[in-house]
């Protein structure tokens, strides 16, 4: 499975139109990638077909089960424009996608990526 996210990383970070973050200790995931032109029609199917539904959609409240979740609480939180993607392997390894819109820039879309491998039990 882990050869499946890394194919979804680089089909993000290789188009020329996203710009990379990178690793970097100070950010909340190891792989930060703006989206200039906000997530696409193949980038949502993309990310869908790994992780399924989201545990949290844009235009929602997140509820108890998503705020009080190890992995979003690493990302700081899911606000009501936010998108979040979990997706357990093993019994405390998780991945993730986070959406986070720019309102500064609109249209503008900052996706997290990463791995949290020691979260405990299991995501609702």
């Amino acid at each position: 499975m882990t050869t499946e996210f890394e194919k979804i990383v680089s089909h993000f970070s290789d188009n020329p139109k996203h710009i990379i973050r990178g690793e970097n200790k100070t950010r909340h995931s190891p792989v930060e990638i703006e989206l200039l032109n906000g997530l696409d029609g193949d980038g949502e199917k993309i990310l869908e077909e790994f992780f399924g539904e989201p545990v949290k959609a844009s235009g929602y409240p997140a509820d108890y089960n998503v705020i009080s979740n190890p992995v979003v609480r690493k990302l700081g939180g899911a606000y009501v424009d936010q998108t979040v993607y979990l997706k357990q392997e093993e019994h405390k390894k998780f991945f993730y996608a986070a959406l986070w819109p720019w309102h500064i820039h609109p249209g503008v879309v900052t996706l997290h990526l990463g791995i949290v491998e020691d979260a405990p039990d299991s995501i609702s």
